[in-house]
């Protein structure tokens, strides 16, 4: 096998060496230095990969052998050659044959029961990922067996095993409702999110609620787990939670759901569904939603185009005090975009913003005031709210002020 996988490679290796000592000139040389170099780099990895097919190859053929004189499948029963066997598994990296092994260990198969044998096992494969060792090592924490009890280590584990789809974990998980007081949870995870700003704590706080079925820490987890915060970011995970939250009534979880849907986040894009939760947030009077509505009839994203209802939608958002709708207001009063032009209702909306730090209105109001539109032409005035705008981030007014060498 070994040799199969090498073969093309090492040819490459030995062909290129005899080149080099007949014609090592030029480019000529340097192309063939590098085919070389391809040809030891290509054994190399193929030889590693040959390795790790083997040791895996081994490994269950071990597992397989120790499972047979585990249950007496076409061999006479024997747990001392299944332990034997398992052993070697082990040492092949067989996560499921340490798992076994901890499960002789636990039911007393072959030698004296021992929950701290088996939990030590169990534990080597859960620390490697192992779902049926992550329920097990749960399952021995929540009862005290080889281990001090502790549920919500307890429910750690569960939801390491249950996130991978383990059914009997989703089960353990359920059996731990009411032991453990999920309000708590949430109520220290929202005191460590906004103000210790531990994000870490308050991830393992919010997500042992969320499994423990708390509503009201779906959405937040779902948040956690779009920016990276205390863990990292996974736009799946993210979705699940949102979604799970809007199902609940959430307006701001529905928003969210639309957004993913319309970018791809964590689920196909499907901007009809996109629009339909934008919707139902929007009933719910939530402004964020009302501005993205007005944002898809702005560029004619799932609907045809239409300015007019676009102005419409952002004047409803704004209503409910959502700020990034006083930009829109602002830009479409500016371009005539849905109505005519005007810039003194451009100015308006731009300066409603910049009062309360908008980047973009204060980029907005700064190319007003520096083209004299819907107030007086002021230089001076336009810099200082491009900087302000610029200091944020706002890429568009940093150019703007390099440009015009403000």
């Amino acid at each position: 096998m070994l040799i199969v996988f090498t073969i093309s490679s090492i040819l490459v290796l030995l062909f290129e060496v005899i080149f080099l000592l007949v014609n090592a000139s030029g480019m000529h040389w340097l192309l063939h230095v590098l085919l070389l170099g391809y040809g030891v780099i290509g054994s190399i990895i193929s030889i590693k990969k040959c390795v790790s097919n083997y040791k895996q190859n081994v490994g269950e053929e071990y597992l397989d052998l120790g499972i047979k004189y585990l249950e007496g499948k076409g061999v006479k029963k024997d747990y001392n050659i299944a332990y034997s066997y398992f052993l070697k598994a082990s040492n092949y990296g067989s996560l499921e044959a340490m798992h076994r092994i901890g499960y002789m260990y636990d039911n007393g198969y072959g030698f004296k029961q021992s929950f701290k044998d088996a939990y030590n096992w169990y534990l080597k494969a859960a620390n490697q990922g192992y779902s049926k060792s992550q329920n097990s090592v749960g399952n021995m924490t929540e009862n005290g067996e080889g281990v001090k009890v502790d549920l919500l280590a307890a429910l750690d584990w569960y939801i390491l095993a249950a996130e991978q789809g383990n059914e009997l974990a989703k089960e353990n998980i359920s059996g731990l409702k009411g032991r453990i007081d999920s309000n708590r949870l949430y109520n220290e995870a929202v005191d460590y999110y906004y103000n210790s700003k531990n994000y870490i704590k308050a991830f393992y706080r919010m997500r042992r609620a969320a499994y423990l079925e708390n509503k009201n820490a779906y959405f937040l987890l779902g948040q956690m787990y779009e920016g990276g915060e205390g863990t990292l970011k996974d736009y799946d995970k993210s979705f699940k939670f949102y979604y799970m939250s809007a199902e609940c009534g959430n307006s701001l979880a529905m928003n969210r759901v639309g957004i993913f849907y319309r970018n791809g986040y964590g689920v196909s894009q499907d901007l009809k569904k996109a629009f339909e939760w934008y919707q139902k947030s929007a009933s719910h009077g939530e402004g964020a939603a009302l501005c993205n509505l007005g944002d898809m009839y702005s560029l004619g994203i799932y609907v045809k185009e239409n300015h007019f209802t676009a102005l419409d939608y952002y004047h409803k958002a704004a209503n409910n005090g959502y700020i990034d709708a006083y930009f829109e207001i602002g830009y479409h009063y500016y371009y005539g975009k849905g109505t005519l032009v005007d810039y003194p209702k451009a100015v308006y909306w731009f300066s409603k913003g910049a009062k309360v730090g908008n980047d973009k209105c204060e980029y907005g109001l700064g190319i007003c005031y520096l083209n004299g539109f819907g107030v007086t032409k002021n230089r001076y005035t336009a810099k200082t709210y491009l900087k302000k705008a610029a200091d944020k981030g706002n890429e568009d007014a940093a150019k703007t002020i390099k440009e015009f060498e403000l």
